[in-house]
């Protein structure tokens, strides 16, 4: 995917899984999550992001796991 994934202010009613994606914005953000309010997990394992992921003010009912891999 190319250009800006916006998520900001979402209702997540169980876990938010993102397993291996490829996020492309170049000098941009390529994931914006503001404010994102998860019931469950917010699990960011091995991204492939050419820009800036961002989860700030999230509210995470469970487990933060962002694992970005070797």
């Amino acid at each position: 995917m190319e250009g800006e994934v916006r998520l900001v202010s979402a209702q997540v009613g169980l876990n938010f899984e993102c397993y291996g994606n490829t996020f492309t914005n170049r000098g941009g953000r390529t994931l914006s999550a503001d404010t994102i309010n998860v019931k469950g997990n917010l699990l960011l394992n091995h991204p492939k992001s050419k820009g800036e992921l961002r989860v700030t003010g999230a509210k995470i009912g469970g487990n933060l796991d962002c694992d970005f891999g070797a």
